[in-house]
């Protein structure tokens, strides 16, 4: 009892119920690979992530660090590290049957810079007289 009055916000400090994420996981319409690995986020960091089983991925616990909040945050998805066009608010305690899907065949690649071309400078014999 001592060491529990010690730390009384140890003793106090409870976690937060998470909300639960499951469901199909698909790029460019077809199933992601066994494997794939899908991640959620919130505010731009992974907060966690699974692997694709099945064309499926196992349920995803998002909940913020110990005393933290998601509340009115947006959860986002990644699909082998596509975007998926699915989101969804966080609700504390809320299980979501969510379908993903990515398509990163929409997606605009990045302009790779072509090298210019650059004159080689090259030797010209001279006859000896």
């Amino acid at each position: 009892m001592a060491v529990l009055l010690l730390f009384p916000s140890v003793a106090s400090a409870q976690r937060v119920i998470p909300h639960a994420f499951l469901g199909s996981a698909t790029i460019n319409g077809s199933p992601a690979a066994d494997g794939t690995v899908v991640a959620a986020m919130v505010d731009g960091r992974q907060v966690t992530a699974k692997s694709v089983s099945g064309g499926s991925y196992p349920v995803l616990l998002v909940e913020p660090e110990a005393l933290g909040s998601f509340v009115g945050k947006i959860v986002t998805f990644t699909i082998g590290g596509f975007p998926a066009a699915e989101t969804a608010f966080w609700i504390q305690g809320e299980v979501t049957e969510l379908n993903l899907n990515a398509s990163p065949a929409q997606m605009t690649p990045t302009p790779t810079p072509t090298p210019t071309p650059t004159a080689t400078p090259t030797a010209t014999a001279t006859a000896a007289p």
